[in-house]
């Protein structure tokens, strides 16, 4: 930021003030000129008194200043990634990892799908924490990745953006990393349906079917691959098609196809050291011994391993020992021998994070848990099992632990070496506004320093971690309930319980509601069956804040005009089943916010992801915002107090842009502003003590990711968040823009100390949580 000169401000604001302040301040300017020859200093000091002495009245309506922000509003960087850089190399994703693979020329990752990110990329040991990104096509969802230490072996499924239903294997170079096209494989063409989407299609493509004319879900998973091993030191590249009842084999160079096994519901696999070809099926797992040659293989049943519950990977050491990644209630590594019998698991005891939200080094969560991939007839892929491990040349172990999102290194011994992950696309977050250390992020708990500056890096190798993972709710919960959209704790007679507030879908052809579910200490959550009010259908959305319930309603009162009440049930404590009691409703606010045939007040109205909230401020101003853009000279954010019948203040005018202007500061876009102002509307407001934090979504350009700090009196302090993107790091794979969140449906705001944070959360450009750093003036703030 430039500093302001000082005689441009100082003549503006000597005009402006009193006769008794221009005697005071033409004697203090000549003490300063004095001074300024002496000191450096001079400016902040004479800003400072012409400040002190240019305080007009505050108008009943506010707009933004064409000042830049008057203080410290950054951004500081992201919680929940594991990522040695934000800006360069860093992890990220729409999806999570979905397939893992580490050979001689190092370590290779499938992200599923992409979006705008890339979703597959290659790591090492050293440099785990600092991904090189492989290639991105948004037309897929890669599902199995391997190498052989020549080739990186990709294996797509198609997600619904491509039109021709494509589903492939293509092979890349270790070498350049570029596409090593089979010389038996055929071109695959794609039809995307998305203007960003600049894949025409592979040469080369092996294991290729397609459906040319429109997306049809029942070919693509009829087709779908469900599993794919490459040979490593001979020739043969498996691929496993589970509702094909097919295993085809491959010739890893060639492409040519050499033989089909077939065997019912053939999964994930893997071949041993002397040829021998493992395979998942029907929560069993085969040994098959090719009984001809590898230019004719002739695969023949040799040993089933059974008593597993859901066995959804393998791996095989260097000795041919089998490693078999086994979910279900179990969630461990069993080991094997290659005539089935048991010689060790990992960990000793059972569960996981299957059984308990409490996340170890040593509990796993061998689940999908997040809900953008492979599109198919039966709906989301979310819940259904998912692992892929693989053995290094080195004997070391790397383990996806897909639901707690973290790839992990343990030692031939499974002594633990370190991890990579990222919290992908959560479009929930959640702070306890009574212990700010805990941070949710849909059903996962981090334990967040405050006091330190956030740093990048495996913060499990870290003496002074600036976050770690604690719990994993999704325990025993049922799908039904959503992640977490509130938390908070409440204390009654010394006594301190948590809860958590969750839409629960069932309830939905009544009218959305909420159940109110406890975190506790010790155990998994438990479902308390108190349900209230949240979304549309109802008019009502209760959350539950510090002090109890609160929530505003809008109704019509017959003569067009908009009446807005605000409501509050205050915590009265806890019953006999330790569920919180909320006393009678009181109406702190009733006031006509709208006239009728007006459309130009901030009427409390939700964005496309995040309700409308019902914060109140440290003097008891009752803040509302209008997430949806509206015409023109409309206003979008406002406060109210109760016992008064007009808004105290308007504030956030919106203004019709184009894409010429980066930054508007402290206007709001317009409806009609265009595809780089549009797309989506406001996320959300928020109040911490005296202050007030409304942002803004546009998704497609210059106005993402857009966040506005006022004071409690309606005063607007400043306009902070990445506003651009034409720049390099926008398009390079190995980048990302620092500050940049793309479609930030969510927010919530904290305090710590004289400092707020903003966390929000980001679609595809990082992983993890983003926190923008306000620097605000110490004082006392009530949560």
């Amino acid at each position: 930021m430039q500093p302001t000169p000082i005689l441009p401000s100082y003549v503006q604001r000597l005009q402006t003030a009193s006769s008794w302040w221009r005697i005071a301040i033409q004697l203090e300017l000549l003490f300063l000129l004095f001074q300024l020859l002496l000191s450096t200093s001079a400016c902040s000091k004479l800003e400072a008194l012409l400040a002190k002495s240019f305080q007009p009245d505050q108008p009943a309506v506010l707009s933004g200043p064409p000042a830049p922000p008057p203080g410290p509003y950054q951004w500081a960087g992201v919680i929940g990634t594991t990522s040695d850089n934000f800006s360069v190399n860093p992890w990220r994703g729409l999806s999570f990892v979905r397939s893992v693979a580490y050979g001689p020329a190092g370590g290779i990752v499938g992200v599923g799908y992409g979006e705008t990110a890339e979703n597959v990329c290659t790591f090492t040991d050293q440099t785990r924490n600092a991904r090189v990104a492989l290639a991105n096509n948004m037309l897929s969802v890669v599902d199995h990745v391997d190498t052989d230490g020549t080739l990186y072996y990709i294996a797509s499924n198609n997600n619904g953006w491509d039109k021709n239903n494509s589903v492939y294997v293509v092979a890349r170079r270790c070498s350049d990393r570029e596409l090593q096209p089979f010389p038996r494989g055929v071109r695959a063409n794609f039809a995307g349906d998305k203007a960003h989407d600049n894949d025409a299609g592979y040469d080369g493509a092996i294991s290729l079917t397609q459906k040319i004319g429109g997306w049809d879900p029942a070919v693509v998973s009829a087709q779908h691959i469900s599993g794919m091993r490459v040979e490593r030191g001979n020739s043969l590249l498996a691929v496993c098609r589970k509702n094909q009842s097919t295993v085809q084999f491959y010739h890893k160079t060639s492409g040519a196809l050499l033989s089909t096994l077939r065997l019912p519901a053939p999964e994930k696999c893997v071949f041993s050291p002397s040829g021998d070809f493992w395979v998942i099926t029907e929560r069993t797992v085969r040994r098959y011994v090719n009984r001809s040659t590898r230019a004719t293989p002739a695969f023949e049943l040799q040993t089933t391993i059974t008593g597993l519950q859901e066995p959804v990977a393998l791996a095989m050491r260097p000795n041919g020992t089998l490693l078999v990644q086994d979910g279900g209630n179990h969630q461990q590594v069993k080991e094997f021998q290659a005539n089935g019998q048991p010689v060790g698991v990992f960990p000793k005891t059972p569960g996981g994070n299957k059984l308990s939200p409490d996340v170890t080094l040593s509990s796993f969560l061998f689940v999908n848990r997040e809900s953008l991939g492979t599109q198919n007839p039966g709906g989301s892929d979310y819940d259904k099992p998912l692992g892929s491990l693989d053995v290094a040349p080195d004997g070391s172990i790397w383990l996806l632990d897909a639901g707690n999102y973290r790839v992990m290194h343990f030692s031939p011994t499974w002594k633990y070496l370190g991890q990579f992950g990222w919290l992908p696309c959560h479009y929930k977050i959640a702070v306890d506004p009574n212990n700010i250390k805990r941070v949710h992020s849909d059903y996962m708990e981090l334990e967040v320093d405050w006091t330190r500056p956030i740093r990048g890096g495996d913060q499990t190798q870290l003496a002074h971690p600036t976050w770690i993972l604690k719990k994993n709710w999704t325990a025993q919960l049922s799908r039904t309930l959503s992640p977490f959209l509130h938390v908070v704790t409440y204390t009654s007679k010394g006594v301190k319980r948590t809860f958590a507030q969750c839409h629960d879908s069932d309830f939905n052809k009544q009218g959305w509601q909420t159940e109110i579910v406890e975190l506790p200490p010790a155990g998994v959550a438990r479902r308390t069956g108190i349900h209230i009010d949240y979304g549309p259908n109802t008019g009502r959305n209760k959350i539950l804040y510090p002090e109890g319930i609160r929530w505003w309603e809008i109704t019509d009162d017959g003569a067009g005009n908009k009446r807005q009440c605000g409501y509050f049930q205050p915590f009265a404590g806890f019953d006999r089943r330790n569920n919180p009691v909320f006393g009678p409703v009181q109406k702190k606010v009733d006031f006509i916010a709208q006239q009728a045939k007006q459309n130009n007040k901030p009427l409390s109205y939700g964005g496309w992801n995040q309700q409308d909230e019902c914060p109140v401020t440290a003097d008891g101003t009752w803040i509302s915002f209008r997430a949806p853009q509206m015409k023109v000279g409309a206003f979008q954010l406002g406060g109210i107090k109760p016992g008064q019948t007009r808004w105290a203040w308007l504030a956030l005018p919106n203004k019709l842009m184009t894409n010429s202007q980066q930054m508007v500061t402290g206007f709001y876009p317009a409806e009609g502003s265009g595809s780089d102002f549009g797309g989506h509307a406001g996320v959300a407001v928020h109040a911490v003590g005296k202050y007030v934090v409304c942002s803004y979504d546009g998704q497609n350009g210059f106005f993402s990711n857009q966040h506005w700090l006022y004071r409690q009196d309606g005063k607007y302090l400043g306009q902070y968040g990445r506003p651009s993107r034409d720049q390099p790091e926008f398009t390079a794979l190995n980048a990302a823009p620092t500050g940049y969140a793309n479609n930030t449906g969510y927010s919530c705001l904290l305090q710590s100390g004289p400092t707020l944070f903003e966390l929000t959360t980001d679609e595809a450009y990082f992983g993890g949580i983003h926190v923008h750093r306000l620097e605000v003036p110490a004082q006392k703030l009530k949560q």
